[in-house]
């Protein structure tokens, strides 16, 4: 769980705020890195949009199409796979500042990691 947090610790140090109040978010790798999945920067956006509210069903449905796609898929590369898809919706909210945007995503990335790794153990 430690290698999984410090995994999205160091995707989400790449998340920097600019001046004009949004995040600077992670750039699709499509499966160029180890570590990421082998999907296009179109699916991964598709995976944004199945992210609206990042509620627990949405990051379980999704950690489950993922592994139905790429079996044997590591806990990190959802997790990390969904702050690249979930950082542009966060910076689509006119209503938060720079800052409550990259808490929000600090606290999306922790919530996907604690559900990606229980439906892991469940299934």
């Amino acid at each position: 769980m430690k290698t999984i947090l410090a995994g999205a610790a160091l995707l989400l140090a790449g998340c920097s705020q600019n001046q004009q109040g949004t995040l600077t978010c992670p750039v699709p790798q499509s499966g160029a890195m180890q570590g990421s999945l082998p999907e296009s920067p179109a699916q991964i956006a598709l995976g944004g949009q199945r992210l609206c509210r990042g509620s627990e069903n949405e990051i379980a449905e999704l950690a489950a199409a993922l592994r139905a796609r790429h079996p044997g898929v590591s806990t990190g590369a959802i997790v990390n796979y969904m702050v690249t898809a979930y950082c542009p919706v966060i910076n689509r909210r006119a209503d938060l500042h720079a800052a409550a945007k990259a808490k929000a995503l600090s606290g999306f990335a922790s919530r996907a990691d604690h559900i990606v790794a229980a439906t892991r153990q469940a299934s």
